[in-house]
């Protein structure tokens, strides 16, 4: 088990009190140097985002590119991405709320909740972890494609009605615990769960017991951006020419795996509410940010909506990233060090941040990273 993760009230304030707060010299400082790590890049093919925090306080956040290229409207810090995968931590948030009020139990099965569901012995836990077997209907795209309805948008009920439908082709890869594979169908299941135990939709559920209680007054879901059209959407797009409106997919439709949308600042004010007890109290989030053991004794590092990971300078790191229709955002947390890394990318060119993430974390950790890391993982690196 992961042993430093979520923050209690309490041990919060402890870290506020024994952190020194970075005046304007340190924040110049910091921000010349993360300017030096982009600088060996052509920042004329990125488009998004960039902000890291230490201790919830940005000390950079700089944008590059365009919220609409076709018209030159630049980015700025209050921009408007979809989250893609990054959405999963959020769907696990509500799960795990509702586990907390004792309204499941992670070791139900979806049919319990979903009873025309095919596949009996599938439960909750095997969704959030992805140990379900389950076909992924966008990275298995090829096979569902042939069986989508011809529709304008595609939802979550219409991928249940598939899975019904069905079942005989889309019937899970092997018995529930075995293998982790990821699937996006896992999380859009969840979505229903959510929407039948609470009685509210997707959408409403995240508004009151996600982005309220974490004041994220830019953050939305939605199914059709175009019917939303709010200011400062970054339009989607994978080459400087195209009409970015070629660029949207029915399938956006489908919600939990993905859907939400917002800003730096307000994942930030996400990251910082798990710190503070807002969401889940902090024995169920270590047990989120636990690695996933499978029937064969191996651990994999995933747990409930976080991928899992260790650094030897900056500890324990929970982490998702996402690619969905050209953005490929990430929300990196260092938990024993609270740092903070999150970019919202819309990606042109097929432009990846993985090295620019990978120069970030080496500049931290040499250069504001002293003391060690007292905590360790168990699972194998």
């Amino acid at each position: 088990m992961i042993t430093a993760c979520g923050r209690c009230n309490d041990t919060a304030q402890k870290r506020i009190n024994i952190f020194i707060s970075l005046d304007a010299r340190e924040k110049a400082m910091r921000q010349r140097i993360i300017d030096s790590v982009l600088s060996k890049y052509d920042t004329a093919k990125i488009n998004g985002c960039f902000l890291i925090a230490a201790n919830g306080q940005p000390f950079y956040c700089k944008c590059f590119g365009y919220e609409n290229r076709m018209d030159s409207i630049p980015l700025h810090p209050h921009s408007i991405f979809q989250l893609a995968s990054v959405t999963k931590p959020f769907t696990a948030v509500a799960i795990l709320q509702l586990y907390e009020q004792g309204k499941l139990r992670l070791q139900d099965r979806v049919i319990d909740y979903l009873p025309e569901f095919p596949f009996p012995y599938i439960t909750i836990e095997n969704l959030l972890n992805h140990t379900a077997g389950l076909l992924d209907y966008l990275n298995d795209y090829y096979l569902f494609r042939r069986y989508f309805p011809k529709k304008e948008i595609f939802d979550n009920q219409d991928l249940l009605e598939l899975l019904i439908r069905y079942k005989h082709i889309f019937k899970p890869l092997h018995a529930p615990g075995l293998i982790h594979r990821y699937s996006n169908t896992g999380y859009a299941l969840l979505a229903l769960i959510i929407e039948k135990v609470s009685k509210l939709s997707y959408e409403e559920y995240m508004r009151r017991y996600i982005f309220e209680p974490c004041q994220m007054t830019q953050s939305f879901v939605t199914r059709n951006i175009y019917q939303c059209n709010p200011q400062g959407i970054v339009r989607p797009y994978k080459s400087y020419v195209c009409n970015p409106k070629e660029h949207y997919d029915f399938l956006d439709g489908v919600v939990g795996d993905k859907g939400i949308y917002s800003t730096v600042f307000d994942v930030l004010k996400f990251d910082q509410a798990l710190y503070q007890g807002k969401l889940l109290n902090d024995t169920t989030l270590q047990r989120a940010f636990t690695p996933t053991r499978l029937k064969n004794g191996n651990t994999v590092r995933y747990g409930l909506g976080w991928r899992l990971d260790y650094h030897k300078q900056l500890g324990n790191v929970v982490y998702h990233r996402g690619f969905w229709n050209s953005y490929n955002p990430a929300l990196i947390r260092y938990i024993d060090k609270y740092y903070t890394v999150i970019i919202l990318h819309n990606n042109t060119l097929d432009y990846s941040c993985s090295a620019i993430i990978k120069d970030f974390v080496e500049v931290i950790s040499k250069n504001w990273v002293t003391e060690p890391t007292i905590s360790e993982p168990t699972f194998s690196k």
